[in-house]
């Protein structure tokens, strides 16, 4: 068997584990470069490969296309996020497309407080005050208990934030089309149905949808002008749910508290993006679910899936 796979995750292969042993352990030929690889990078390599094991590389159309009239026969997507892949060029030319849901909601949860907790007690401030310059400088931060957090979005991970927040003592709201299920959560969280009514009542707000035609821009210069001026916004699903341009002009007059993010609108961040210097703006490399716990169970997910759509055994 000479099959060609592509991987292309960083996480998957910087993180050594049970995914990488399952993987190496397999009949295939496996290339790696080391994504996302934008849409030319990956024209330029796609005809050589059976199958991809991707991250959040640009699988557009003419991708796809270009693939399909060569060899590409599957894509195994590490991760959930199916936003850079046209599913329906995938669709159509009879690719399949897996993911990996239900395995990353636990570290992207925690990784939510990390950076809540991080920026209203100052953490990565007085780090760099102590550590980097040796001053003592005593700054005072808030406190979460008692504030309101509107969760935008309840699913695996807006579920297991919510979760976190009600132990916390947040007073927890939800925006989502999808009714909650949980009876328990359901007693005590607060399902809003005008989304422009409750954001003035705010304090915190985490963002947790899918990137979808209906739901990018979701922040857009309207909703962000009737936020708080102490509200902060808290991103670890995707950059373009956030009207950029309207964020830049919030932050820098203040209107809004803070704006948290694990993810931007292009990754990796170039030098020059405008978030980068702003001083009430918190962001991580896009490493939500980049724990030694979670790398691995998606990542033996996407090989357990490409092993299926290879009808491959170990």
């Amino acid at each position: 068997m000479d099959l060609q796979v592509l991987l292309t995750s960083t996480s998957f292969m910087d993180t050594p584990g049970k995914h990488q042993e399952l993987l190496a352990r397999l009949p295939l030929n496996i290339h790696t470069k080391r994504g996302p690889l934008n849409e030319a990078e990956m024209l330029d390599c796609i005809a050589h490969y059976d199958a991809l094991l991707c991250g959040d590389d640009a699988l557009t159309a003419a991708v796809l296309q270009k693939g399909h009239a060569a060899r590409l026969r599957f894509v195994s997507k590490y991760g959930v996020g199916l936003d850079k892949i046209d599913l329906q060029a995938a669709r159509d030319l009879g690719i399949p497309v897996t993911n990996c849901p239900g395995v990353n909601q636990v570290s992207v949860a925690e990784h939510f407080f990390a950076l809540l907790l991080a920026y209203l007690r100052n953490i990565h401030t007085e780090h760099n005050e102590v550590q980097g310059h040796g001053r003592w400088t005593r700054l005072t931060g808030h406190e979460m208990f008692g504030k309101n957090l509107l969760i935008l979005g309840l699913g695996r991970i807006g579920t297991e934030i919510a979760r976190r927040a009600l132990a916390f003592g947040l007073q927890v709201y939800t925006f989502d089309q999808v009714e909650i299920t949980d009876q328990n959560l359901k007693q005590q969280i607060q399902p809003v149905h005008d989304l422009e009514a409750a954001l003035p009542d705010m304090h915190f707000i985490s963002l947790n949808l899918p990137l979808l035609p209906t739901t990018k821009h979701m922040l857009n210069a309207e909703r962000l002008q009737r936020l708080r001026k102490d509200a902060v916004i808290v991103n670890t699903a995707r950059g373009e749910l956030v009207d950029q341009d309207a964020l830049l002009e919030a932050l820098k007059q203040q209107r809004i508290g803070g704006y948290l993010t694990d993810v931007l609108d292009v990754e990796p961040m170039p030098e020059t993006h405008p978030l980068r210097h702003l001083k009430n703006v918190l962001i991580t490399p896009h490493i939500g679910s980049r724990t030694f716990d979670s790398v691995e169970r998606q990542g033996l997910m996407a090989v357990e899936n490409l092993m299926k759509g290879l009808n491959l055994e170990v």
